[in-house]
């Protein structure tokens, strides 16, 4: 909700900086994704892409937000 109202609310300047967004991480957990499969022998993963989920809310409302593997690493649960 917060997020919302500070996308859809009109500033007087064209170049206006929004104010910060206060979020807390609730749950955060590995996601795992296959990229490419090999098939030389058998079927087996052969790029995993560890991204993460996160489970953030403002106060006032909650959402999920998937992180990729460089950005994951910014966040802590609890935080």
């Amino acid at each position: 909700m917060a997020l919302k109202k500070v996308l859809t609310t009109r500033m007087e300047t064209p170049y206006a900086k929004p104010p910060p967004l206060h979020i807390h991480v609730v749950k955060l957990e590995e996601n795992p994704k296959v990229v490419a499969w090999d098939f030389e022998e058998t079927v087996k993963a052969a790029t995993i892409k560890k991204n993460k989920l996160a489970i953030v809310s403002d106060g006032n409302s909650v959402t999920k937000v998937t992180l990729y593997e460089g950005f994951a690493s910014n966040l802590e649960e609890g935080a």
